[in-house]
């Protein structure tokens, strides 16, 4: 997630336990490039089982 990779960074950078290490603000950049690497949570063959139950027992 964005939030890690700052975490991350700022594990790289030295120690995180320096109280005067402060990480830095998250930036939509950050969640760009998230985006572009994690996988949806769900396939879409779920969603469509998932559409096909609720058109079946009208749950929605």
């Amino acid at each position: 997630s964005a939030q890690l990779k700052v975490v991350n960074e700022l594990f790289e950078k030295g120690d995180p336990l320096d109280e005067t290490e402060i990480p830095r603000a998250l930036n939509l950049t950050d969640f760009k490039d998230m985006i572009k690497v994690r996988k949806p949570s769900v396939s879409s063959d779920m969603v469509r089982a998932y559409m096909r139950w609720s058109e079946q027992f009208k749950a929605l």
